[in-house]
């Protein structure tokens, strides 16, 4: 009859542990969740904010590298060649 109480407690025990032990996991899970998911959204707004960059650049190199424009006809002078000015840069 003491073992069999014992051993019941022991189980009771040990069921309570456990049952503590996967609340506890699961609060975590939720909140790791949450995190992922705000993480997401400002991936997902960081993403939007690169796709609007790239489109802005395209359309720089689509305006500079344009041929046929009106006024192209001469080449855009360089100072590639130019002399450095007396006191330096």
């Amino acid at each position: 009859m003491k073992r069999t109480l014992v051993l019941a407690a022991s189980t009771l025990l040990g069921a309570v542990i456990i049952a503590v032990a996967l609340v506890a996991l699961s609060a975590n899970v939720r909140a790791l969740s949450g995190d992922l998911a705000a993480l997401t959204r400002e991936v997902n707004r960081i993403a939007v904010d690169v796709k609007s960059l790239a489109d802005d650049l395209a359309t720089l190199t689509d305006a500079l590298t344009e041929e046929g424009a009106a006024g192209d006809d001469e080449p855009c002078p360089s100072d590639v060649d130019a002399t450095p000015p007396a006191g330096g840069v």
